[in-house]
């Protein structure tokens, strides 16, 4: 399963509102959280999850995502449990 979801707002703290702040919560958090739970049990047996979140300004391009998700799918991946792999440009490195 391959789940994401992303809202943002590029704002100063002091100009985040608790209602803008529990927007993104919901969606970024809350939802995945949900969505994910709802969907293990129908999940085949040995297969993996999968969240992406984007952590830059600017968003991964399709091709440069989908070779660590196909790694994370694949067999070659098997023996790997409870990994983070940052793929988001270095962004996670500064």
């Amino acid at each position: 399963m391959f789940a994401n979801a992303g809202i943002a707002t590029f704002q100063p703290i002091e100009a985040v509102t608790e209602a803008g702040y529990d927007a993104l919560m919901n969606t970024n958090v809350k939802g995945v959280f949900f969505t994910i739970q709802k969907a293990i049990p129908l999940q085949a047996e040995g297969s993996s999850v999968v969240v992406d979140a984007s952590v830059t300004k600017r968003y991964g391009k399709p091709e440069e995502i989908a070779s660590a998700v196909a790694f994370l799918l694949s067999p070659e991946s098997s023996y790997m449990a409870g990994s983070t792999i940052y793929v988001d440009g270095g962004a996670t490195q500064l």
